[in-house]
């Protein structure tokens, strides 16, 4: 796996999975390389640009949670972990706070612990029709990119788990 966070070896989408696929598979389906190409370049890029690797982090644990796929978002939140678990607590519970509101803002003391221009990623990822101060166009396409990363993963996954018969209890349980 990418991370080396897992005894599962191979990609992202089978660690989230919870098992490998079988090896026909793997070796024959494009999909699953270029979900892994993606996932090394958009969060652990040789040259973050002006989207710094924590923020890429940042923005795809939140958007795990908002998604809700359990795999997704323990993945996600443990690569936060990693960096900070205060970070990666304060953002879960935002993102909790964010399925529920509208309209969304962060809190005070979140604003304070990610920045201003992290926060309004975040609400811009809460709440997709707005501008982003401080995002220039090019890390705006990032930041959706990552998005949309996640969302890929998770719906690769649910369909995984359709097709090998596993249920939503099976998925959090191996999350």
């Amino acid at each position: 796996m990418a991370n080396g966070n897992s005894h599962i070896e191979g990609t992202l989408i089978e660690h989230l999975l919870g098992q490998p696929l079988s090896p026909l598979l793997r070796a024959n389906d494009p999909v699953l390389w270029m979900a892994e190409l993606a996932w090394l370049n958009l969060l652990q890029p040789a040259r973050p640009g002006e989207v710094t690797v924590l923020e890429r982090q940042v923005i795809a644990a939140f958007a795990a949670v908002l998604l809700g796929d359990p795999a997704c978002i323990s993945h996600y939140r443990g690569v936060l972990m990693a960096q900070s678990p205060e970070l990666a607590a304060r953002i879960e519970a935002e993102a909790l706070r964010a399925a529920g509101t509208a309209p969304f803002r962060l809190s005070p003391g979140t604003v304070r612990m990610v920045g201003t221009r992290l926060a309004e990623g975040l609400e811009q990822v809460a709440r997709p029709a707005r501008d982003t101060p401080g995002w220039s166009p090019e890390a705006r396409a990032v930041l959706d990119s990552i998005v949309a990363l996640v969302a890929f993963q998770a719906r690769v996954v649910t369909g995984l788990r359709a097709v090998l018969g596993h249920t939503d209890a099976d998925a959090r349980r191996a999350a």
